[in-house]
């Protein structure tokens, strides 16, 4: 993207008298950027001209700061209960790895390639890398993943080759969902799912976590029985499974549910669990004959544990009749051991329960339009937070707000180069005019 550094921009200056003038202000060059922040902020694209809204007994003195602080709508990482503990898909000890855990084999070949016949086109041609996890783009500047792997505005999302710089995020309050906007254009993206009917219908997984590691077996006296293997290590590549909606299971929140699997014993060759790292990669099944999206990978039962202490440990079971398993409450509990086998399951967040989100979100940031975004600050050299309620004309150029009661300075971020044309008081509003840089 181009450097605003080798330009005059006007920087402007309103103050509380709604005296409004502007200056000649040379942005600072790129090596300005704050290194600590940059590592950790959330605003991406191009950081654009400042404005200074001083307070009354505040002075004009003023620079341009390009990153910012971060701004969460809330704290990542934390699972939900769901029956028994679920742990996320990611972020654990285990290295963030690739592939999916399969009930039929260990071999590190099984499903590294594009699925064919009736799984032809079943998500493969829409699944990104994002922070060694997985992402879908669902529009042409949008991707979706989960929440819990973390990100900040200016890393990158690998997808179909390229790499695509971000530049804003979309965190769903009510979900593990956080859609992330690119710039530049996706060669496709992947369709959501847009009935509720999910329960019993067959499905396409994509992982990007550990393979399948050592067997896990339960002595009980004499005998020695499989219950299902240890998480593996890593081995680098993308795998796909197969899978059936077992039920759909709310969680305490009201509008979040997840959809659920089971790694049952001889359900196919394709039969799949997910592991660490397979966190934010999407679940596919059939609609009117087209794959589409309807979950994004997000937690699995466990921990697991063959005694009532100690740490436990990971494992794709298909059976945990006789082990013990984490509570919510964080203690252990044996699972009761029965003639039919009991598997443990993994989850992806429902598309369904918050399609309205996701359309929302689209509708507003995926037009074609540049759309940028307010940023203000306390103080000049930051940090810069998005300003959550402007109104934003992308036709005309003209983004207005509530006028601050202290002192503030603003800035416009987009991916591309933008001038500030004007900017006037309108009663209680601020009204800034903006347009594209002049080539």
């Amino acid at each position: 993207m181009p450097c605003a550094g080798s330009r005059v921009l006007d920087l402007w200056n309103v103050w509380s008298t709604g005296q409004v003038w502007s200056l000649p202000f040379q942005a600072q060059p790129s090596a300005f950027e704050d290194s600590t922040l940059a590592g950790r902020g959330t605003e991406g694209g191009q950081a654009q001209q400042g404005l200074h809204v001083p307070g009354d007994s505040t002075g004009s003195e003023a620079r341009l700061a390009r990153v910012g602080r971060p701004r969460r709508d809330r704290a990542a990482g934390a699972g939900r209960a769901v029956g028994m503990a679920l742990v996320l898909a990611a972020l654990l000890v285990a290295p963030r790895t690739q592939a999916v855990i399969f009930y039929s084999t260990g071999d590190a070949n099984h499903n590294t390639g594009l699925p064919t016949g009736d799984l032809a086109g079943s998500g493969a041609q829409y699944q990104g890398i994002w922070r060694g996890f997985g992402g879908t783009p669902v529009a042409p500047n949008l991707f979706v993943t989960a929440q819990h792997v973390g990100g900040s505005v200016g890393e990158e999302f690998q997808f179909d080759g390229a790499r695509y710089r971000t530049a804003a995020a979309y965190a769903d309050p009510e979900s593990d969902l956080i859609v992330w906007r690119v710039c530049g254009v996706f060669p496709r993206y992947a369709p959501l799912y847009s009935g509720s009917d999910e329960t019993g219908q067959s499905c396409v997984l994509w992982g990007r976590g550990l393979s399948r590691g050592g067997e896990m077996i339960l002595t009980n006296g004499t005998q020695t029985i499989l219950k299902g293997w240890y998480w593996g290590t890593a081995d680098g590549r993308l795998r796909w499974g197969e899978n059936v909606v077992k039920a759909i299971v709310d969680t305490s929140r009201l509008t979040e549910s997840l959809l659920k699997f089971e790694f049952n014993a001889g359900a196919g060759p394709n039969e799949a669990m997910l592991a660490n790292g397979d966190s934010g990669s999407g679940l596919f099944l059939k609609e009117g004959g087209v794959w589409v999206l309807a979950g994004v990978n997000y937690a699995v039962d466990g921990p697991f544990n063959t005694v009532a202490s100690g740490t436990g440990f990971f494992a794709a079971l298909f059976d945990m009749g006789g082990l013990y398993a984490r509570t919510t409450e964080g203690e252990w509990a044996q699972v009761q051991d029965r003639p039919a086998d009991r598997p443990a399951s993994c989850y992806a967040t429902r598309i369904a329960r918050r399609r309205a989100w996701l359309e929302a979100i689209l509708a507003r940031h995926a037009a074609s339009d540049v759309v940028p975004v307010l940023q203000s600050a306390p103080r000049p050299e930051g940090a810069y937070t998005d300003e959550p309620a402007t109104d934003i004309d992308v036709v005309n150029g003209v983004i207005r707000w509530a006028r601050p009661s202290g002192n503030r300075f603003y800035r416009l971020r987009e991916c591309v180069l933008l001038k500030i044309s004007g900017f006037s008081i309108e009663g209680g509003d601020l009204v800034l005019r903006y347009a594209p840089w002049p080539e």
